[in-house]
């Protein structure tokens, strides 16, 4: 087994965890020894041990890492998680410390070789090699070296506190600042409905629904015919078509005015309907009679069948119902 030592070209103990990057092997380059490692000779992206310093994991002491090896066309590097072991720690620390002094060396056996000359020197090339670790070191062989970064987990904390700072900073305002605008548009809708229950109140009347009780069968009876014969005329569906009751709350009815009622009317209603909220609703007076549903029941389902018309067209309709029910 072998052993290459370098000053690594690129060192840096990465802020995520006990992480350290080192490029250990710098590919066609002379080394003290008298080798070129020509690139493709160290496998890529095979996992080895992190060994203790100056190789002492091949004697009595425990890996203090692992890591995994990259390499491009000018070197391989070295990605490892320090354990977090009494070793791993005190290596980690170590290397923090010594900074652009750190080295690293790689164990292998060369699979590979070739005798040669570069740029005028006698060198052996190192094809193809077997990595068995990468170790830091205290005596390197590479000149063309510096170290790019070393960063604490004190920093690493310190910037991710800042930064859950400034991100929950950034929240808080933007949630106020839609909390006042929902909170205002509340009020304005609140205002607004105020304003409105106000108006009606004062001016108009209240309608309860569930009425269906106090409307005589015969009126009911009269309801269902008259769906039967206006709802095909008009495309709908008789069978889907439901029918409602009301009636105004005046003293006489379940709730007085003022109180609750389910909805509100500046003129007295005779029938209604929703077309785009219940299109095969429509809602009758409770107080109709039998003549009158043959006259509100073809003017609602106008309504259902034709959303688009006008109040006046509905009512030509209604009239040329009347009056073909009439013989006319």
């Amino acid at each position: 087994m072998q052993r290459k030592t370098y000053e690594p070209a690129d060192v840096e103990l990465k802020s995520t965890g006990k992480d350290v990057v080192a490029a250990f092997s710098i590919f066609n380059e002379v080394d003290s020894d008298g080798d070129v490692v020509l690139p493709g000779a160290i496998p890529h992206g095979v996992e080895v041990p992190m060994s203790a310093f100056n190789h002492k994991s091949w004697e009595d002491q425990l890996p203090v890492g692992k890591g995994v090896v990259s390499t491009d066309a000018g070197r391989a590097t070295f990605t490892a998680k320090l354990f977090d072991t009494t070793g791993g720690r005190d290596t980690y620390e170590t290397l923090k410390q010594l900074g652009p002094l750190a080295r690293w060396s790689w164990g292998f056996d060369v699979i590979d070789s070739e005798r040669g000359t570069f740029n005028g020197q006698r060198v052996r090339f190192i094809k193809k090699v077997r990595l068995f670790e990468v170790s830091p070191v205290l005596r390197g062989a590479n000149d063309n070296t510096r170290t790019l970064a070393i960063k604490s987990a004190d920093a690493t904390r310190a910037d991710l506190l800042r930064i859950r700072d400034n991100l929950y900073r950034d929240i808080l305002t933007e949630s106020k600042a839609r909390l006042a605008d929902e909170c205002h548009r509340e009020a304005l809708r609140t205002e607004v409905e105020r304003l409105y229950a106000n108006y009606v109140k004062d001016v108009g009347v209240g309608y309860s629904y569930d009425r269906e009780a106090i409307v005589p069968q015969t009126v009911r009876d009269a309801a269902r015919a008259a769906v039967g014969v206006y709802a095909p005329e008009l495309g709908l569906d008789r069978e889907q078509i439901r029918v409602r009751w009301f009636s105004a709350e005046d003293g006489t009815g379940a709730a007085v005015k003022g109180e609750f009622v389910d909805f509100w009317s500046s003129v007295p209603l005779l029938g209604r309907c929703r077309p785009r909220m219940a299109p095969n609703v429509i809602e009758l007076n409770a107080s109709l009679t039998e003549d009158d549903c043959w006259s509100v029941v073809p003017h609602e389902l106008r309504h259902l069948s034709h959303p688009e018309e006008s109040e006046e067209d509905v009512r030509l309709y209604e009239s040329r119902a009347k009056l073909r029910r009439m013989g006319y």
